[in-house]
């Protein structure tokens, strides 16, 4: 049975009472409670408590990490531009496949308690309490429709899984996004890649942030340093920082392997790729400055790749899918081998960092190549990576626009500055890579095509299927002309302005 919930729910109101509001709209959904037993601290004690904790982490065994800017000043800053409103104790409903990033239930590492005092300081400064309601996208998606043709109320906010953008585009269950009161798409701490690749004519329907942006689902290469040094080339942390680290570079040191393994000894893997198997042609494509679809605001999207611009990205992929030496396989080992120093290279999610904490390797980090020198790093974010939206049964439009902006204003540069301090001090081996990890952190890539493709099967196949199928077989001139065609075909008369 669904209920409606009013906008306002007295302070008074009691855990329990929440509880009881909420079970009959989750249904077998997990619900994760947010300790809210300090709200007679002030507001200022609070920003005081989050800005300048002592839970804040300061490396002593390296040399400090600073950002560069200070994310504490950049957060208050930004939290400082948002309408001060007093919401009177009302709970604020946010329902998401995972509440890990955003509503952890345990503090076990730095960046979860810099979240759960971000989340604190939101509760105190608009006098609200936060829950968070943990259920699958296809339950969030059927439940949603079901609310909606009942004009009941579901959640004020929702994190989706980015692949599931077209599904709830089609089932007409998401707001505009720019239609909401107070909220800037624009600001720093939205990312505008996300916000207009889950753009579609006059409509937005995601967004995503620090706040819902994981820094560990970035993908990263991470390399042998031992190695390196018997190949007799330079670390390549130089070619990162003078932008010469393209994929022409990064073959030298494949190469440079290979010769190795010639000389005798145990054959080294050249490169050892899992996780990232089955997209990898997606992070070469994006690495070199392609992108799937454009997409904005009051357009129309539009395949924004030519035969000859992603020519040399297909080339590059399946040269590394062909590679005798390399090891690319979703079923493989490949983190556990590249730890006890089998392979050169491998790459992976930075989640895999704390596995290698204790790897018998000397490793390194790096962001992704690119295609020529200069270009600017960028890293595809992974399709089941989520996003923010507001259903369009919510309570209050401002408050959904209000807590949203303040979510992602709260986090931003912050909890990534804390991410590196945290893993300069216990996971990396040097403060290069901490450098490196700065890097990756601000290079994150959304496309409309990973958004959309899984509902519309023209554009995925004219886009990131084109694009995996030719760095396979090396056939992207016989296959492009007709699958470019149907899937522009698809974006004319799925996204047409009205």
């Amino acid at each position: 049975m669904n209920l409606k919930f009013q906008a306002h729910i007295k302070s008074a109101v009691t855990l329990i009472t929440a509880l009881s509001l909420i079970f009959p709209l989750t249904g077998c959904g997990i619900i994760i409670i947010n300790d809210v037993s300090s709200n007679n601290v002030s507001n200022t004690d609070v920003e005081k408590n989050f800005f300048e904790s002592d839970s804040a982490f300061t490396p002593t065994e390296y040399t400090p990490y600073e950002g560069k800017d200070s994310g504490t000043d950049m957060a208050e800053h930004y939290l400082s531009e948002l309408p001060s409103r007093d919401y009177d104790g009302a709970v604020f409903f946010i329902t998401t496949p995972s509440s890990d990033y955003i509503d952890p239930d345990n503090t076990d590492n730095n960046v979860s308690r810099m979240v759960y005092e971000r989340n604190r300081l939101i509760e105190e400064t608009y006098d609200i309490v936060l829950l968070s309601s943990v259920k699958n996208g296809d339950t969030i998606l059927r439940e949603m429709e079901q609310a909606v043709a009942s004009d009941s109320y579901y959640s004020d906010l929702l994190m989706l899984p980015l692949y599931m953008t077209g599904q709830f585009r089609i089932s007409k269950v998401l707001m505009n996004l720019r239609s909401l009161p107070f909220i800037d798409l624009d600001a720093p701490y939205f990312n505008s890649e996300s916000v207009n690749m889950t753009s579609a004519g006059y409509e937005t329907y995601g967004a995503a942030g620090s706040a819902t942006l994981d820094p560990s689902a970035f993908s990263a290469v991470f390399f042998n340093r031992d190695i390196t040094e018997k190949t007799g080339l330079e670390m390549p942390y130089s070619s990162v920082t003078e932008k010469k680290w393209t994929w022409d570079t990064f073959f030298e040191y494949t190469q440079a392997v290979s010769a190795l393994n010639e000389t005798g000894g145990e054959p080294l893997n050249t490169l050892a790729v899992q996780s990232n198997a089955s997209r990898l042609a997606d992070l070469v494509f994006v690495s070199c400055g392609n992108t799937y679809v454009n997409a904005a605001k009051k357009n129309i999207p539009k395949i924004a790749f030519t035969q000859d611009t992603a020519a040399y990205s297909t080339e590059t992929a399946h040269r590394l899918l062909t590679d005798p030496n390399a090891v690319i396989d979703a079923s493989s080992d490949a983190v556990n081998g590249f730890a006890n120093g089998d392979s050169f290279f491998l790459i992976d999610y930075l989640s895999v960092m704390p596995q290698l904490s204790d790897a018998s390797a000397n490793w390194g980090v790096l962001p992704l190549p690119t295609e020529n020198e200069g270009d600017e790093f960028r890293t595809l974010v992974a399709n089941t990576e989520l996003i923010f939206s507001v259903p369009v049964n919510h309570t209050n439009a401002e408050m959904a626009s209000v807590i949203l902006s303040a979510l992602n204003a709260g986090s931003y540069g912050y909890l990534y500055d804390e991410y590196v301090a945290y893993n300069m001090a216990f996971v990396l081996r040097d403060n290069d890579s901490a450098n490196m990890l700065d890097l990756i952190l601000d290079s994150a890539a959304f496309d409309f095509a990973l958004a959309f493709g899984n509902s519309y099967p023209d554009v995925a196949a004219g886009t990131y299927g084109l694009i995996r199928e030719a760095a396979r077989n090396n056939d992207l001139k016989e296959r492009f002309f007709d699958a470019e065609s149907a899937a522009m075909n698809s974006l004319i008369q799925d996204f047409k302005l009205d």
